[in-house]
């Protein structure tokens, strides 16, 4: 979403400033001869509101419209000090500037994800976070694995999603996910329930939570958590804030028994012990933690070995990419010239599909203007948009969706003496929280949430 958005707009605007200026850009992305899999929306292709392949889009267009030179390759390498990026084929490409795309990756580290598998045949491959549509387990992508694991549950068994600490990609994701499962699970499995596991503590609203940390009002209305006259998936959501999954006991009949404790009480839970009258586990959906995409991180990593001594351009914890926020360049020195856009950055932005493709044209627009001889724009704004189902046609009461919505400026903090450094500050609602509609989820929001996602589509240049 933000690499392609940066590439076509890089072309796009090129022409803009000057006709004659030819800007060649070239786009490096390993399925760039197959299809883009959008995970915006993924989770109506897990409960069969809408097909995966209706999500699969091609690089086409920015070759045909926009004459981007897009490489069906992966990279292996870069040379910062040369500027050159090597594929694994070992073609090179020398650029000027280098903008690094790469999404996310899990971390399935003891140290960050905490979680022990036990029992006879216990295997991460059993327990598919989907959250990725190109991620694959045995030849299927793990959408499509959850999705039959959720179809062949036995009724009256749980699901149980567990949501990793934040930053993660798609902040209401995995809550969206529990109701369009929970909507689901009325229509096909009516004795069935979800159990959420959150390992984020979410605000208190009104006296009542911890409420989830995206939508709080919304999701928590909908959970049945959060007072309000529809409480839609009430009988069908159990949400646990401040847990964490400490095991997954595998047991015979695909049944698992699930461990988890809450980080801030210390108390403890088990799930799926029939043995002590509990209801079975059937799914077990553990979103992981995440980091920067690998490239990202192999490219930015310290290196000791070199002469001079190669500089970190990654956070403390190695896991994100700091950059000036007003142009999307890192803010090492050492790596001037390479820009991170998307969910791989470090800021206070959401990692999301929608903002990701703002921040392609803010970076688009730094690159022409500073090759120009422009002034760079002192405060670029941006938008933070999403639609998040809360009931499919895939259910029984009708498709409806809410939304969230915030505003982003690059600008100093004016509420400290001295101001506080410029960075993308929210400059929308109460300046901390997302804006969310006051009246929740409704028929025309669904309606609205396809017309968005595919003008967004569009302005990314996808086919």
């Amino acid at each position: 979403m933000a690499g392609a958005t940066a590439a076509k707009y890089l072309k796009y605007w090129a022409k803009m400033y000057d006709p004659n200026w030819n800007v060649s850009v070239t786009l490096i992305e390993k399925n760039a001869s197959t299809s883009y899999f959008s995970n915006i929306r993924s989770n109506e292709a897990l409960v069969g509101a809408i097909t995966a392949d209706s999500l699969k889009y091609t690089y086409a267009k920015l070759l045909t419209d926009y004459g981007v030179t897009v490489a069906a390759k992966t990279v292996a390498s870069v040379d910062v000090v040369n500027k050159k990026v090597k594929c694994t084929d070992n073609s090179l490409y020398a650029y000027d500037r280098l903008i690094l795309a790469a999404g996310i990756d899990f971390d399935y580290s003891p140290e960050r994800l905490g979680i022990t598998l036990t029992g006879t045949g216990a295997s991460w491959t059993l327990l598919p976070h989907a959250w990725d549509g190109t991620v694959r387990t045995n030849g299927k992508t793990q959408i499509e694995v959850l999705k039959t694991q959720l179809t062949n549950m036995l009724d009256g068994s749980r699901v149980i999603i567990s949501i990793p600490p934040k930053p993660y990609r798609c902040p209401p994701g995995p809550y969206e996910r529990a109701c369009v499962i929970a909507d689901w699970l009325k229509s096909k499995k009516p004795q069935s329930k979800v159990i959420v596991l959150d390992a984020n503590t979410g605000p208190v609203v009104d006296g009542y939570g911890p409420l989830p940390i995206v939508e709080p009002k919304t999701f928590g209305k909908a959970f049945g958590i959060y007072p309000g006259s529809n409480q839609i998936h009430k009988n069908y959501i159990e949400y646990y804030p401040s847990t964490r999954i400490t095991s997954v006991e595998f047991k015979a009949n695909n049944q698992k028994v699930v461990r988890a404790t809450n980080t801030t009480s210390g108390a403890t839970f088990t799930f799926g012990d029939t043995t002590a009258g509990q209801k079975a586990v059937n799914v077990v959906n553990v979103i992981p933690p995440m980091k920067a995409g690998k490239v990202v991180i192999d490219v930015l990593k310290a290196d000791n070995g070199l002469t001079p001594t190669k500089p970190s351009g990654l956070d403390a914890a190695g896991l994100w990419a700091p950059v000036n926020e007003a142009t999307y360049e890192s803010s090492i020195p050492y790596y001037a010239g390479i820009h991170i856009i998307g969910d791989s950055q470090a800021s206070g932005q959401p990692k999301a599909g929608h903002i990701g493709n703002q921040e392609g044209k803010v970076v688009a627009g730094a690159i022409l203007r500073a090759a120009s001889g422009r002034s760079l724009c002192a405060a670029p704004e941006i938008n933070s948009a999403c639609f998040t189902p809360i009931t499919t046609p895939a259910g029984n009461n009708g498709p409806t969706a809410s939304w969230l919505t915030a505003i982003y400026r690059y600008q100093e903090d004016t509420t400290t003496s001295p101001l506080g450094p410029s960075k993308m500050r929210m400059v929308s609602g109460d300046g901390i929280n997302a804006s969310e509609p006051i009246g929740g989820w409704t028929g025309d929001n669904y309606d609205n949430m396809t017309k968005w996602f595919t003008a967004l589509m569009q302005d990314v240049s996808f086919k």
